[in-house]
């Protein structure tokens, strides 16, 4: 995850939703492949708004990459 410059922690999903009703504010990536296509989202956990969505397909979409995690750094500066 080199070149994301904010705190992370990965949590199961019944984690993130109690999170999410307990109203903390946080962003986190949605991230969904299907087949060789990828969709992302950051999403603000508090007002549910999408800062952030991409998606590519093709081979060797379904893996995040550097310069991933540098678009979303920068996506959640400008939030």
């Amino acid at each position: 995850i080199k070149g994301y410059k904010y705190n992370y922690e990965f949590n199961k999903n019944l984690e993130l939703s109690k999170k999410i009703l307990n109203k903390d504010e946080f962003y986190y990536l949605r991230a969904t492949l299907i087949n060789s296509d990828k969709f992302f989202e950051i999403v603000n956990s508090k007002t549910g708004k999408i800062i952030h969505k991409k998606y590519s397909a093709g081979m060797g979409a379904s893996k995040l990459k550097k310069r991933n995690f540098e678009k979303l750094s920068q996506a959640i500066l400008k939030s």
